[in-house]
């Protein structure tokens, strides 16, 4: 009589007993489950949702310790469910049904008074293991092995944590190559019940077999330990539902040994000859490797780490010469990922991927499939690195890479997107380099992509699909700048290194009580319109300004007073900002108010000898002697006439002058249609293939004009600026069929505007004085136009990536007709708006660096009028003048204002500083509130931020008491425009 087996299942999986009883016991080949309870295996506490979710759980932990045991639901015999409520009993019922099929095993239900932890529901069951009478028998040989294989970890363990161990001994070698073959052979053995009892053992004890499994890869080189032992690994993580083996590789993912790098050590010391020769070694690696490969974000770098890439080539091209074997597939996907990491694609690239991918391109045939698709990523993914981006376009390789585009309309549904935009990446590598445009144009590559545009899907999920390839036939296209004279601006500013600003910018510099030479009297000389002459070399070189000199000296003695604390703060810790006492004591003028508030607001700007003149009391010229009777007009092309710009102005802009405003309201977006988008880069496309289509009629040149405007002196009439708009309003400009452009006006920047079509206009933008970039903020003039016909025009220099155009925005114009109806100013106009890259090439030599086209398309209401186009809401410097003026004019009497020069421009404008704050009192000393400093205007084209400090300053001065809460607990310096040249020149 044989002897009677018994045995203590226990798993990790379920949850751990609550009091001292097993999980089950195995007798012979039935197996007793103990009752399980709804509890949580890591919580150890019951899951929320009454009865049924309980029951659920009950079920899971029961499913884990039949499966320890080797047994399943099916092999129940006898079930015992135990109820706190039997009207529970329905909803049981159909949880149940969720795990038993029919024929169901018996059960037994009952309501008990109480179960343990307060549970609803336990339940318990009888199973059967097996159906061999050797079963027992095979299962604990099984975990003799898996016993004797954790014995054999932990000694490589400890072996190696010791300092100086030594290799492995034979013996050692020997004993771990014997069970680690045994156990494979009974994880893949014929015979099904075994192999299944085997891996059943095996995915019970998954967390901890890895780990050791891992342990002793590292510590043995022997192959056939390493096959046995890779072949293990394998069956341990491979299950037949995705479900499991997605939750087996995240159990290998998780192991703290590191399996990837495990695994590439083990593959990275086979040689070629070995790879061809240890088929299940590799077959085994590649599975694993590929499994890890779709879920290590760092698995390229472990790859080059490990040295592993070539013999990752080694299997692909042995593959591929056998024609594609079942490792195909897996070995493309890890080049896939790893071909992402630059090194490791240079790796490859030098080691001769480009005929292995030749070859299973060519094999590959021009159907789609999962096969193309990986061979089209891997390549895409290649082209980044130089070595193989020369082999693409010098060898056969590219006209391979050509065919599946040919031939894309006879794919369908989404493996002929992915096909068709693997294969557009890589040709947009490929035309970055002159070899890759030859061997395109000269393949019929143009040919191919211009029949892919003409025969591409109207479909959203398309439209990338034709922006890269709109994008590569520009590259292709004969290289073209724009048509300028010039990569400069049409003027230049001629600055002389001896023409500095060093005492004379207005307070910046200190003089320390050295006596300086006597100032200059400013040329205040006026008409009788109160508008004043300028200097005859106006755009020039400017002469040293002394205006602000006799300030600094009365105000050096009150400065000596700010020694001690300057001195405090100049003896801070070391920082990159540290400044001298001295230093900061240049920086005194600025603060008078703080040095010497009595006299402060004795010479306040309102107080002045002539009732009719603003003269300002810390030295700003430009708004000396501007009469206070003259009418807004007037007096702004009084200052606009005294500003100095690079290009000369011949008038001021209507809607500065008047003081153009909106509406008011808030406007929709404008609604975005996708197929403008796309006819607008294809119709960019066909005119840069056939330029013969294009009018080409110049409408208005700068360079022209400047080139032709006089240089003597002007008179003193003529350098007086007006607007003559009205007068021209309802005149058509007979020498002219289409409009007329103007842009020599503060903050034009239009340098050519070229007639392309009947109503359609390429316009080029001003760049910075002295500079070939900064192309992005418009602002021009139109007339001659025919009202409600559509006019298109395309900014084709500016050279931002991406626009707000592209999200809603719209171009603001400015109708004078409209104006002159009282009707609101500035609104947003235009449809048909796009921004996309065109093929003019940027000045920086790099044939990728291209411009990109603002296109939008407008109706005037009026025949005949003059409007004003711009891309937000201008601010010019004269207005900035206008409201400094208007401040200085209506500060309330309790209001300490002043402005003054903080500097001058290299062009001689002058940099505004306005100080605000509360008047000196003996409740309220100036020296007592703190000093905030604000600025604006840093970029000339965010025109934005001028009407915002602009409503900052208005709060400030109001008469309210927020405005008088302000001025009282700070002192406000402002520079409301730090870029006055950028400002004034339209960039």
């Amino acid at each position: 009589m044989s002897k009677i087996v018994k045995k203590i299942i226990k798993t990790p999986l379920a949850c751990a007993p609550v009091a001292p009883y097993s999980q089950a016991v195995l007798v012979d080949r039935t197996l007793y489950c103990s009752g399980v309870l709804g509890a949580d295996k890591d919580t150890k506490q019951l899951v929320p949702g009454g009865t049924v979710a309980q029951a659920r759980q009950a079920f899971v932990n029961l499913k884990h310790t039949l499966e320890a045991a080797g047994s399943s639901f099916e092999k129940v015999v006898k079930m015992t469910v135990l109820l706190q409520n039997l009207d529970d009993f329905k909803d049981v019922n159909e949880v149940y049904t969720e795990y038993f099929k029919q024929p169901y095993p018996a059960r037994t239900a009952y309501q008990v008074a109480k179960l343990p932890m307060g549970a609803a529901i336990e339940m318990e069951a009888i199973a059967l293991i097996g159906d061999d009478k050797h079963r027992m028998a095979d299962d604990g040989q099984a975990e003799v092995l898996l016993d004797r294989l954790r014995a054999l970890a932990g000694a490589a363990d400890r072996d190696a944590h010791k300092d100086g161990a030594s290799a492995a001994s034979a013996a050692g070698v020997e004993a771990l190559r014997l069970v680690a073959s045994k156990l494979h052979a009974r994880a893949t053995a014929q015979e099904k019940a075994c192999r299944e009892r085997t891996l059943s053992l095996l995915r019970a004890r998954r967390p901890s077999l890895i780990a050791d499994l891992l342990t002793l890869m590292d510590s043995t080189r022997d192959p056939g330990c390493l096959a046995s032992l890779v072949g293990v690994l394998k069956e341990c993580v491979a299950c037949d539902q995705r479900g499991q083996r997605v939750a087996a590789v995240s159990q290998l993912m998780s192991s703290g040994a590191g399996p990837a790098c495990s695994l590439l050590r083990v593959l990275a010391t086979l040689s070629p000859k070995e790879v061809h020769a240890a088929e299940t070694l590799v077959s085994d690696l590649v599975w694993l490797l590929y499994r890890i490969a779709l879920r290590d974000p760092k698995f390229s770098s472990k790859v080059r780490s490990a040295g592993a890439s070539k013999v990752l080539h080694v299997v692909l091209r042995t593959q591929a010469s056998g024609g594609g074997g079942r490792l195909l597939l897996p070995a493309l996907h890890i080049l896939q990922v790893i071909t992402k990491n630059p090194a490791v694609s240079s790796a490859l690239a030098r080691d001769g991927v480009a005929p292995t991918l030749e070859k299973l391109l060519s094999g590959s045939g021009v159907l789609p499939s999962p096969r193309l698709r990986l061979i089209l990523l891997v390549i895409a993914n290649l082209c980044r690195t130089r070595p193989f981006l020369a082999r693409l376009c010098r060898g056969p390789l590219l006209p391979l890479l050509l065919r599946p585009l040919s031939r894309w309309d006879s794919f369908s549904g989404r493996v002929r997107l992915r096909i068709c935009q693997c294969t557009l990446v890589a040709l947009q590598y490929a035309v970055g380099s002159k070899t890759g445009r030859k061997a395109l144009v000269s393949g019929c590559g143009a040919a191919a992509l211009q029949r892919f545009c003409r025969l591409c899907p109207e479909e959203k999920a398309y439209d990338v699909m034709v922006s890269r390839v709109c994008g590569i036939l520009q590259q292709l296209a004969e290289r073209k700048g724009l048509p300028v004279q010039s990569w400069l601006g049409p003027a230049t500013f001629q600055y002389a290194p001896g023409d500095h600003w060093a005492d004379g910018d207005g307070g910046c510099s200190d003089d320390s009580g050295d006596e300086a030479d006597e100032p200059e009297e400013p040329d205040d000389d006026e008409d009788d319109d109160g508008e004043v002459e300028l200097d005859d070399e106006e755009g020039g070189a400017v002469r040293q300004d002394t205006s602000g000199q006799s300030s600094r000296r009365s105000s050096h003695r009150g400065s000596v007073q700010l020694q001690d604390s300057l001195d405090g703060l100049a003896e801070a810790p070391d920082s990159p900002h540290r400044r001298d006492s001295q230093d900061l004591l240049m920086y005194a003028p600025f603060c008078r108010e703080l040095l010497e508030p009595g006299r402060s607001e004795k010479t306040n700007p309102l107080t002045a000898n002539d009732e009719n003149a603003v003269p300002s009391c810390s030295g700003l010229s430009t708004l000396q002697s501007v009469c206070a009777t003259l009418p807004p007009r007037r007096a702004y092309c009084a200052l606009a006439s005294r500003v100095r710009s690079v290009v000369r102005a011949c008038k001021v802009a209507y809607p500065d002058m008047v003081g153009g405003g909106c509406a008011g309201q808030l406007q929709p977006l404008s609604p975005r249609d996708r197929r403008v988008c796309r006819s607008k880069l294809l119709q960019c496309v066909d005119r840069v293939l056939q330029p013969g289509q294009l009018w080409n009629v110049v409408a208005y040149d700068l360079d022209r004009l400047i080139a032709d405007q006089p240089i003597k002196p002007l008179s003193p009439e003529s350098r007086t600026l007006k607007n003559d708009d009205e007068s021209r309003l309802g005149s058509r400009q007979a020498s002219s069929n289409g409009l007329r452009f103007e842009s020599r006006f503060e903050s034009g920047n239009l340098r050519k505007a070229i007639q392309i079509g009947p109503r359609e206009y390429d316009l080029i933008l001003s760049s910075d004085v002295n500079s070939t970039k900064h192309h992005q903020w418009f602002y021009f003039e139109v007339s001659n136009m025919d009202g409600e016909m559509p006019y298109v025009f395309n900014i084709v220099n500016n050279e931002k990536a991406n626009s707000q155009f592209n999200f809603g925005m719209q171009p603001i114009v400015y109708s004078v007709r409209e104006a002159t109806l009282g009707r609101a100013g500035w609104t947003h106009l235009g449809t048909d708006i796009c921004y996309y890259r065109n093929s003019y090439q940027r000045p920086d030599g790099r044939r990728g660096r291209l411009y990109h086209t603002t296109t939008f398309t407008i109706k005037f209401p009026h025949s005949w009028d003059v409007c004003y186009v711009a891309y937000h809401y201008p601010y010019t410097y004269t207005q900035l003048l206008m409201q400094v003026l208007r401040w200085s004019r209506h500060a309330g009497d309790d209001v300490l204002f002043r402005a003054e020069p903080l500097c001058r421009t290299l062009n001689g404008n002058e940099v505004p500083l306005l100080t605000v704050t509360a008047k000196d009192t003996k409740q309220n000393p100036v020296q007592s509130r703190s000093v905030l400093f604000l600025t604006a205007r840093v970029h000339p084209g965010e025109s934005n931020s001028s009407h915002v400090i602009q409503g900052t300053l208005d709060a400030l001065l109001a008469p309210t008491a927020l405005g008088r809460a302000l001025r009282a607990a700070h002192v406000f310096k402002v520079v409301p425009m730090l870029n006055v040249e950028g400002v004034v020149n339209g960039w």
